[in-house]
């Protein structure tokens, strides 16, 4: 079931009535989820506040679930926003449905700014690193959202060709329909399909098996634009709250496909944050870390495309690419990296 959008005079009210935020100026925000609206409103008091308005009913465990990591993490001391309670403490505000205004939405504080999507520099490399290590510390001891991992946290390891191929097919089909060009997607897909066929196997055997991966509760998607790492330490926000494989979290972090695909020092910067992962989560095996190179072909290998523009189809086949090239180069980046000892890379 689908609750109806609310205008900007229902966010105003809501944040009035259950928040007591005395609120005037709402910027409806573009969101490629059918399933959640967005607001960035400035406040009174100099603030700015995300507003998600939460439309699929089914989706809101899920969404509780993430605010609750989210402020798990604000309280072991991690750079987050703030999720602000409603007036009866609750971090998901669900308005009735006998009243003129229902709904579900959720406040988090937003005077961080955006997060960028630009490839990040090696400085910020180094410091997701450290913000990624931290995180994962204090999440290993986080409840797990479920039993083992599902969806994208699990597909790298389990898919067949002819299912990955498939579901990139069926991205594509959905995405031409969005207004891409079929001639750019087509192309994108040719070069999966190839790669697929002579390289999936080989990555699988050379990675540890999943049930020798360390896995706990993560964040899900630990990038920009959910990654400000504009100054100093990052501030994340945008959790998902999965039980997944903590080197394929990293693994993501550190090959982004936008930053392996533009500029020509991608393997300092993934390096960099490797190794700073490494300082600030000294007790995490090695040998996951020095994989990760390969769980994130797995994983572009794996994970569709999702969005409509060709640049993000042929970024992520250039980024495929040039990981899959570099793959002898970096085993042997890796293996002096974490033999020599502690240094800035």
């Amino acid at each position: 079931m689908l609750d109806a959008d609310w205008t900007d005079a229902n966010v105003l009210k809501v944040l009035g009535d259950r928040y007591r935020l005395d609120a005037y100026h709402v910027f409806p925000l573009r969101c490629s989820d059918s399933t959640a609206v967005a607001w960035h409103v400035e406040c009174a008091d100099a603030s700015t506040v995300l507003v998600t308005q939460y439309l699929a009913r089914d989706e809101l465990p899920a969404a509780r679930r993430a605010l609750g990591m989210s402020e798990f993490c604000r309280a072991a001391e991690l750079s987050v926003p703030r999720v602000r309670p409603d007036r009866d403490g609750d971090l998901l505000c669900t308005l009735p449905d006998e009243g003129t205004l229902h709904g579900t939405c959720s406040v988090v504080d937003a005077d961080h700014g955006a997060g960028g999507l630009r490839p990040y520099t090696r400085d910020q490399a180094e410091h997701m690193g450290l913000a990624l290590g931290r995180m994962h510390q204090v999440l290993a001891g986080y409840p797990l959202p479920s039993q083992e991992p599902v969806g994208a946290e699990r597909a790298w390891a389990v898919l067949c060709a002819a299912d990955a191929v498939a579901a990139h097919e069926a991205a594509s089909v959905q995405i031409v329909a969005r207004g891409a060009a079929a001639r750019h997607v087509a192309l994108a897909l040719q070069q999966i399909r190839r790669y697929l066929s002579t390289h999936l196997a080989e990555l699988r055997g050379a990675v540890p098996a999943p049930k020798d991966l360390t896995a706990h509760a993560i964040h899900g998607q630990f990038m920009p634009p959910y990654v400000q790492a504009a100054t100093g330490l990052p501030v994340v926000s945008g959790f998902l709250a999965r039980t997944g494989y903590v080197a394929w979290e990293v693994a993501r972090a550190a090959f982004n496909p936008r930053t392996v695909a533009q500029g020509q020092d991608w393997q300092v910067r993934a390096l960099a944050l490797l190794y700073s992962y490494h300082k600030a989560h000294e007790h995490f095996p090695v040998a996951e870390l020095a994989a990760c190179p390969r769980l994130a072909a797995l994983d572009m290998l794996c994970t569709p495309v999702s969005s409509a523009a060709p640049a993000e189809w042929e970024r992520h086949v250039v980024a495929l690419r040039r990981l899959l090239d570099a793959l002898p180069e970096l085993d042997e980046a890796l293996r002096h990296l974490f033999s020599a000892p502690r240094r800035t890379v």
